[in-house]
């Protein structure tokens, strides 16, 4: 059992949802123009799951939002979107778009049956070099390690030491191993993953990445599916050929397998230290129709298909209170 090493408070959600009530009282009061909330979810899991990262809603959580959302608001396709913003009409004042970005397998075993039985759509970005692999992200993995063993004080990172600050927190050391992480290769990566491994007999695969076969059948459900990358890194962080090697390479992979065409992209990451103009004109040059990214907020009709904002959904998020 995992110790709960990293701590989730009550104080810090609280305010985060006052802090949306106010936002989206004002935005709606405010802004008439019709909107188009593209809403992303990282992992659903059955039970309740800490989550450090803030990836994880619980199935009666995601039930509850996706029902509440449906009653409210009609939920379409990401293409229908793009489709509008072509032609510059929406079809309702506000329209929502599920996504689920990083591909686990949960999203297959948990996920798409929730959705076809609800006759909802939704959109999956995955990372190409982690579909078949049996494992979880690389960030998901330093994460559970560092939880399992709170004597773990100190790593290295492509050859560099980071030790835990003597006042510092668990969650704060954890976040800076996983910063400098970021943008190094896979294989650096690997050698930095194998420096806790020694410490802790742990086992990946009940958190694995979807099979290539997980991810047809989910398109051949009617889903779409878009790329989210090879590796997860911060593309921006990176020379720009091997970003756009990311960019590109991954597009070819996905369709090869799944053997439809793969029209999205989502910026790993997706802050605005993650991407720029010039990985957007890449994006587009590779051939796909839409480019999203982890940048909070509501998008218009009339906005580039190629910088969608979206809101990223946690346990404890309110949908009363979307445009917040």
């Amino acid at each position: 059992m995992i110790k709960r090493s990293f701590v989730e408070t009550k104080g810090k959600n609280i305010y985060k949802e006052t802090k949306r009530f106010l936002y989206h009282s004002y935005n709606k009061f405010t802004d008439n123009k019709p909107k188009v909330l593209l809403l992303v979810y990282h992992r659903v899991l059955k039970n309740k799951h800490s989550s450090p990262l803030n990836n994880i809603v619980s199935l009666s959580g995601f039930i509850k939002q996706i029902d509440e959302i449906a009653k409210r608001h009609a939920i379409v396709t990401l293409t229908d979107i793009i489709q509008q913003c072509h032609f510059g009409k929406p079809k309702a004042k506000i329209q929502v778009v599920l996504t689920f970005d990083d591909g686990y397998s949960d999203n297959y075993e948990i996920v798409l049956p929730v959705l076809q039985k609800k006759g909802l759509p939704a959109s999956f970005f995955i990372i190409a070099d982690y579909i078949n692999s049996n494992v979880p992200l690389w960030d998901w993995q330093v994460i559970h390690l560092l939880n399992s063993d709170v004597s773990i004080k100190s790593t290295t990172v492509d050859n560099q030491i980071i030790r835990q600050g003597i006042f510092e927190s668990r969650l704060s050391f954890a976040f800076r191993i996983l910063e400098k992480m970021k943008p190094i290769s896979p294989a650096k990566r690997r050698e930095a993953i194998s420096y806790l491994r020694p410490k802790i007999n742990t086992s990946f695969e009940s958190d694995r990445c979807m099979s290539w076969q997980e991810v047809k059948k989910i398109s051949e459900a009617g889903m779409e599916i878009g790329s989210h990358g090879l590796s997860h890194r911060s593309l921006a962080m990176l020379p720009y050929y091997e970003a756009k090697e990311e960019i590109k390479k991954s597009k070819e992979i996905i369709e090869y397998n799944i053997e439809k065409p793969c029209y999205h992209f989502s910026f790993p990451y997706g802050g605005n230290q993650d991407y720029n103009q010039p990985l957007i004109d890449c994006v587009k040059e590779a051939g796909y129709r839409a480019c999203l990214l982890n940048v909070h907020g509501y998008n218009y009709i009339e906005n580039d298909s190629f910088c969608f904002k979206r809101i990223i959904m946690e346990n404890a998020t309110c949908v009363r209170h979307l445009l917040g």
